[in-house]
């Protein structure tokens, strides 16, 4: 029962929110106005470093975010638990 609880958490916090990856942290200055429309229609962005080695998108098989931005064009290998076979089925 504590397991299915936490997964409902788990969902329910994922609702709104959308992971920017980025290589340049002043990222959120240069592409501000592009991603302030997602913010102002309630979205919570979540902005994290491409290669940190915390990253993932799921979590007990529930998506953690809502969507995924990626804005790291220079980025080789993406951190924690991404990979190029996790992104298309994100």
């Amino acid at each position: 029962m504590k397991f299915l609880l936490s997964l409902l958490v788990i969902a329910a916090s994922a609702a709104d929110k959308i992971l920017v990856l980025y290589d340049n942290p002043r990222v959120k200055i240069s592409h501000g106005d592009t991603l302030a429309p997602l913010a102002e229609l309630g979205n919570e962005l979540v902005f994290k470093q491409a290669d940190d080695a915390s990253l993932e998108l799921t979590r007990y098989g529930v998506n953690l975010y809502k969507g995924l931005i990626v804005l790291a064009p220079s980025v080789d290998e993406f951190g924690g638990k991404i990979n190029s076979a996790v992104r298309p089925l994100f």
